[in-house]
């Protein structure tokens, strides 16, 4: 199995994991936030359940799962 497939498998339980990562994408969107406001390139975006956090003009969203990516845009569309 590749890593494509193994976060495709994943990616219906990964809320699960995404809870035990709260802190560090908190210190994260912190970080980021610091920077100067420009164009962000979020790679491993997941569920992207943090980007709405940003506080950036641009935002691109990238992953190795194709099933990651068809959540992170369902959860941005519902943002």
């Amino acid at each position: 199995m590749n890593t494509a497939q193994h976060y495709n498998r994943l990616s219906p339980f990964y809320f699960i994991i995404d809870s035990f990562l709260k802190g560090h994408k908190k210190h994260l969107i912190n970080a980021v936030n610091n920077f100067p406001t420009g164009t962000i390139l979020e790679v491993g975006v997941g569920h992207g359940t943090h980007l709405k956090h940003y506080k950036s003009n641009s935002i691109t969203a990238i992953d190795i799962s194709e099933k990651m990516l068809i959540q992170a845009k369902k959860t941005t569309l519902a943002m």
